[in-house]
């Protein structure tokens, strides 16, 4: 449900004045959490989750776009691994207040109202900031202004080859028809991109990764028995290896580039899957062996391949497939699509593993060998590439046939506009 507000934001509501909002949501939620203690009110805590799942719906779809339009191409893919980096070492935070700070019965909710401290911060931090270039060029009609903001994320004065190429694209993008949600899915145009989009932000939820973190508390009991004080401390190390791996995407993205990253990993991830259905069925259940070693290894690596492909290069990747006018749309849709790919795993993870217990690794194994396949075959690379030459980048594999409400587009002249850009 909270999904479908990104989209609406993301539409309707200027990039920068619509993250600034959606902090309502963040601190309302907050205040629910810190308040149900003292109401000594469950329901607050449920209204609570709510809320910050609206929060969470629109600012998964509206960051990385709005970073895709600030960002210079070169340092596009950089950039965008910095909110995947913060999120990890939030979620480090969050674990290291949870297990040896706020762990108490009278200290919880304060671990769940924290969250509003970071919008407090935002709110502050933020303004200043100019809105996304594209959109003051292209949707606000604001030359001037878009300049300001170029010269302001470049930090350069001389920003007119920018300001053309967003032209260019804008240009290319009214010979298309106008974006619907109904012509995103009919338009032929679209189709591939599409695909694409929606394929990449499922695998960040369908990899495997949280059946993965249910089992690394049963291999650390099995390794650490009774020893609650280093089961923690392994806890916490799962969060510094997502958080390290975060880190150095930030150096290495835009040299490997997005797709090699997306499908080594993927395919790392779909052989660890498999390595871990073997130790997990030929360790010692009673107590530790070299097989429950194995699975922690494999635990540990699974989360590292994860930080450099899926779970990072999805949000990096997905806005960089689509010009202007439908960008915020399929952004939106693509986060929507993994949004119900988690509450799938969700839904399904406790019937499957009571049904398959640890052979259900060998599900998630089959899932990454075909996103393995599908990023070989059809994912197109983008470092380094501006949007309109992403786009052409399709049409020249022969996937995008252009057509709209007024006649076919040819495909040739268009081709030559590009390569003159």
């Amino acid at each position: 449900m909270y999904s479908w507000a990104n989209i609406h934001v993301a539409l309707q509501s200027c990039r920068k004045y619509g993250l600034l909002l959606v902090n309502v949501f963040s601190i309302s939620g907050a205040l629910m959490f810190g308040g149900s203690k003292f109401a000594n009110s469950f329901e607050l805590v449920v209204m609570g989750r709510i809320v910050i799942g609206f929060y969470c719906g629109i600012t998964m779809a509206a960051v990385p776009l709005f970073i895709s339009e600030i960002s210079p191409k070169k340092y596009r893919g950089a950039l965008g691994c910095a909110p995947k980096f913060l999120l990890s070492i939030g979620i480090l935070m969050s674990q290291g207040l949870g297990i040896f700070v706020l762990n108490t019965d009278d200290t919880w909710h304060y671990l769940l109202a924290v969250t509003g401290l970071f919008s407090v911060i935002h709110l502050i931090m933020f303004p200043p900031c100019p809105d996304s270039p594209r959109w003051l060029l292209i949707t606000a009609k604001k030359p001037t202004a878009a300049k300001k903001a170029l010269q302001t994320y470049y930090g350069v004065d001389d920003v007119t080859w920018a300001m053309e190429e967003i032209l260019h694209e804008h240009k290319e993008e009214m010979k298309e028809e106008r974006v619907t949600l109904k012509s995103l899915f009919s338009n032929k145009l679209y189709r591939q991109p599409l695909l694409i989009s929606f394929t990449v932000m499922s695998s960040v939820q369908l990899c495997g990764l949280p059946a993965l973190y249910q089992y690394a508390i049963y291999v650390f009991g099995m390794i650490w028995p009774n020893d609650t004080k280093t089961i923690n401390y392994a806890i916490l190390g799962t969060g510094l290896a997502e958080a390290v791996s975060s880190f150095t995407n930030i150096f290495i993205i835009d040299r490997v580039g997005r797709r090699p990253l997306l499908l080594y990993t993927c395919a790392c991830m779909a052989v660890l899957n498999g390595i871990i259905t073997l130790s997990l069925n030929l360790s010692n259940p009673n107590h530790a062996d070299g097989w429950t070693y194995v699975s922690l290894i494999c635990i540990y690596c699974s989360i590292v391949a994860f930080s450099l492909g899926p779970g990072n290069v999805s949000y990096i990747l997905t806005p960089e497939l689509w010009t202007q006018g439908p960008r915020p749309l399929a952004v939106g849709l693509a986060v929507q699509v993994q949004w119900w790919s988690n509450f799938l795993v969700t839904l399904i993870f406790p019937f499957l593993q009571t049904a398959m217990d640890a052979y259900m690794f060998l599900l998630f194994m089959a899932i990454m060998v075909y996103y393995t396949v599908f990023v070989y075959f059809l994912v197109p690379e983008t470092k380094m590439k501006s949007f309109e030459e992403i786009v052409a980048q399709f049409r020249l594999r022969g996937k995008y046939t252009e057509k709209d409400n007024h006649g076919v587009t040819d495909d040739k002249t268009e081709m030559g506009d590009v390569g003159q850009n």
